[in-house]
């Protein structure tokens, strides 16, 4: 029994073509006795390049690294339209949608719909994405599991970026993203779909000869991602997410290092004879083990943010806690300055007889750290000492204004 990804054989009556549908290959929709209807994309759209550039096996391969990360996405098969001895090679995803009472719609149109103006590329970019998945609320995908923590589309959004960092993928455009609206009003963000521009199996085996990894992504691969109007790369873009939401970066990166080389080895072995040539399998896995071994670099620092992240959470409310108590935005002692602008919705905190410092601003309702350093011991100090010694302040003043009124 072979352990090669099964191709799915299909014939070419049953598949309508579509060249409405977006996209640089031609495809088109098929249905699959037992499986649902799929789209069938063509592997490559030139078919005098499908030799060495095509796009079938890097769909596939990003499919499986996706559900090692487990990260949703769409369900890929291998695929082959057969008329008489012409046979068209491909790939299968399959319907994502839900009957009836769901609507679906790129995420260019709900970036149009969140921001007062958006023009693309320039306000494609890491930031906005974030800020409106965040403030409309759009949740993850329903029954599909994630990893502990992620329970929004705002974190799911940053593990798309990991993946994109991981594959190498250079087209995640407005486009490759789709938001879900039922009809309770409730939003939710689709699994990835759409991989297979990444790999480097577009280029050519002379590229793949002589070019490394490095050099590749520096000047052969880019994210659609912006940052003051200028493409970024992958790494980058993982960076900026990582900088707005450390706590769901830390959580994929923890989903990378679980993800063993033999594995994405044995993904590659799966692959079918004659799909895949032998510069393209070593250069696709040398870039995989190139882009995890830089992105799993940056995990130090972002599990170090993660932690100060959840750190503020805790002690901010402490602190507004003890300003409200005073009835005032700044507090000077002799062991600490605390000041609140209300306004701005900053707060900060410096202790001034060791290293703990806190500075923070209140988001959609949520306290997000601006670089902070709370140590453990001062986290249980706030929490065992201040925040218990607030309240019974606060049950001192209440008692006394029962007494003074009776």
């Amino acid at each position: 029994m072979s352990d090669k990804f099964e191709i799915f054989s299909i014939r070419a009556s049953d598949v309508y073509l579509n060249e409405e549908l977006d996209g640089i290959l031609p495809k088109g929709w098929v249905e699959i006795q037992g499986s649902g209807i799929a789209l069938f994309k063509e592997a490559a759209s030139n078919r005098e390049t499908l030799v060495e550039s095509r796009t079938d096996w890097s769909e596939k391969v990003a499919s499986e690294i996706a559900q090692l990360l487990e990260l949703p996405v769409a369900h890929y098969e291998l695929a082959v339209v057969e008329d008489g001895d012409s046979k068209v090679p491909g790939i299968l995803s399959f319907d994502l949608s839900q009957p009836d009472d769901e609507e679906r719609f790129p995420i260019e149109e709900f970036l149009q719909q969140s921001l007062s103006q958006y023009n693309y590329p320039s306000d494609y970019n890491i930031g906005n994405v974030i800020n409106a998945l965040s403030e409309n609320n759009v949740s993850c995908p329903p029954n599909v599991k994630t990893p502990e923590g992620i329970d929004n589309a705002a974190d799911l959004f940053v593990g798309i970026v990991l993946l994109d960092a991981v594959i190498s993928n250079s087209d995640r455009h407005d486009r490759n993203l789709d938001i879900v609206r039922q009809t309770n009003g409730e939003s939710y963000f689709s699994p990835v779909f759409d991989n297979g521009l990444s790999l480097g199996a577009i280029e050519d085996d002379e590229l793949r000869s002589w070019i490394d990894p490095q050099h590749y992504n520096k000047h052969y691969n880019f994210s659609v991602f912006t940052n003051e109007n200028k493409n970024i790369s992958n790494l980058d873009a993982f960076k900026l997410a990582a900088e707005l939401r450390p706590k769901a970066a830390s959580i994929w990166l923890e989903q990378l290092q679980k993800i063993e080389r033999s594995q994405i080895k044995s993904i590659f072995n799966r692959i079918p004879d004659k799909i895949i040539t032998p510069l393209a399998n070593d250069f696709a896995l040398d870039l995989l083990a190139h882009n995890q071994k830089h992105l799993l670099e940056l995990y130090p620092s972002i599990a170090y943010k993660a932690e100060q992240q959840k750190r503020v959470e805790k002690v901010a409310p402490i602190l507004i806690d003890y300003l409200n108590l005073k009835k005032q935005d700044k507090v000077e002692t002799p062991t600490a300055s605390i000041e609140v602008d209300r306004n701005s919705k900053t707060l900060s905190y410096q202790d001034k007889i060791g290293s703990n410092f806190l500075k923070a601003q209140k988001v959609n309702g949520k306290w997000q750290d601006k670089g902070s350093n709370i140590t453990r011991e001062k986290l249980e100090h706030f929490q065992k000492k201040v925040a218990p010694a607030i309240e019974q302040k606060r049950e001192d003043i209440q008692g006394n204004k029962r007494q003074k009124t009776l």
